[in-house]
């Protein structure tokens, strides 16, 4: 787990079996989580945060399952953010990027 999200003070581990309705239940997992953590679903980064969740473990799904069983997730959240990751045991590692925000971010 990164530095950042042990920084932070609410996290919650998951780890699922690497098929299709892994996307469904981390879903809905980040989604009890996150209310639990007293974070309203209605907040704006939240749907683009769960879509971006769906995706990462549907790739995982889709393109580790055959070497990777299972599939991580890791949340994390403080009173002003909320983070997740999504790990498999791949041997393949994508380069790790990082977010572009503030003046100059995409879109231009």
């Amino acid at each position: 787990m990164s530095q950042a999200l042990q920084a932070l003070p609410h996290r919650h581990v998951l780890t699922l079996p690497a098929v299709p309705k892994a996307v469904r239940v981390a879903r809905e997992t980040a989604e009890q989580t996150l209310v639990e953590w007293g974070i309203g679903l209605r907040h704006r980064a939240v749907d683009p945060a769960l879509l971006i969740l769906s995706e990462l473990v549907t790739n995982s799904v889709r393109h580790a399952a055959h070497v990777s069983p299972e599939v991580t997730v890791i949340y994390a959240a403080a009173h002003d953010c909320f983070a997740f990751a999504v790990h498999d045991r791949h041997p393949h590692k994508p380069h790790l990027r990082t977010a572009l925000t503030g003046p100059g971010a995409w879109p231009p």
